[in-house]
């Protein structure tokens, strides 16, 4: 018989959206001032429209992410 375990994983989703969001914040502050530029051409081509676009899109692809983990991790997809 195969037993499953429930592992708590709203602490470590947490982190990683914080994580996502610092750098979310981190790449726009330095793609703003010329220190680094943005790798990933859509996100640049975003970064390009605007802050707004790119946050919007940065976040809630986190976002979505993070909800998935919390409850699909019952499925080993997850």
């Amino acid at each position: 018989m195969h037993i499953t375990r429930r592992i708590d994983l709203a602490r470590p989703i947490l982190i990683l959206f914080v994580l996502n969001a610092v750098d979310a914040l981190l790449t726009i502050f330095w793609v703003e001032t010329g220190i680094a530029g943005e790798a990933n051409h859509l996100m640049d081509a975003l970064l390009g429209a605007g802050v707004f676009p790119f946050l919007m899109l940065k976040i809630g692809w986190g976002l979505l992410t993070c909800v998935l983990l919390l409850y699909g991790s019952n499925f080993r997809v997850a």
